[in-house]
């Protein structure tokens, strides 16, 4: 995800034990295999599983497969990220649109 420099995903195995806890997706994905499942930008996934080589397992939309582990962020990272990029939006000072324009 956006938050480079820390192994936010190491917790995963962690907290996923069978209780579901509740993460975001911070990339959409599409699934190319049947236990796989999509994975939009921003949605509330519930982590059910990890299996320790990158795939996690868990709910999304109703719908229960497998996901790339690096595609999800603990919630409240998601928010503080989120924030940080809606404060640099905000900032008209440093946004300058007219090179589109032209």
């Amino acid at each position: 995800c956006f938050i480079a420099s820390d192994n936010k995903h190491s917790s995963i195995k962690e907290e996923s034990n069978g209780s579901g806890s509740v993460w975001v997706a911070c990339y959409d994905f599409t699934p190319t295999r049947a236990d796989e499942i999509a994975l939009t930008y921003g949605a509330p996934v519930h982590v059910l599983e990890d299996d320790g080589n990158g795939w996690t397992k868990g709910t999304c939309k109703d719908n229960t497969g497998w996901f790339p582990t690096s595609y999800v962020i603990e919630r409240a990272d998601f928010q503080v990220a989120q924030a940080e990029i809606d404060d640099e939006f905000d900032d008209d000072d440093e946004w300058d649109d007219t090179e589109s324009q032209a």
